[in-house]
């Protein structure tokens, strides 16, 4: 589940996913098709996603997509420390 929170903390988007590792000598590339309301599209509607940069608990991830249009900081928790995000936004540059 990938969910976006607000500064108030509320949760204003959400969708579901399912995941395919496509390289399997690094686990770093993946396929990703996201659901909400248009399931019977999941087969069609999908993200390739490279995986960048992972702490080693797992609790922060810098996600791109090949085109290098688009890039995550993704966090497990609600919010990300400043300074931990500033190495992932430094390490991206």
């Amino acid at each position: 589940v990938n969910s976006c929170s607000k500064y108030n903390g509320r949760i204003h988007k959400e969708a579901h996913g399912r995941v395919w590792v496509i390289d399997k000598t690094t686990n770093a590339k993946i396929k990703a098709v996201f659901t909400t309301y248009l399931q019977f599209l999941d087969k069609i509607i999908y993200g390739d996603y490279w995986i960048l940069k992972i702490d080693n608990e797992y609790h922060v991830i810098l996600v791109g997509d090949p085109s290098l249009k688009f890039l995550w900081v993704l966090s497990r928790n609600n919010k990300i420390d400043d300074n931990i995000y500033q190495e992932y936004v430094k390490y991206a540059q």
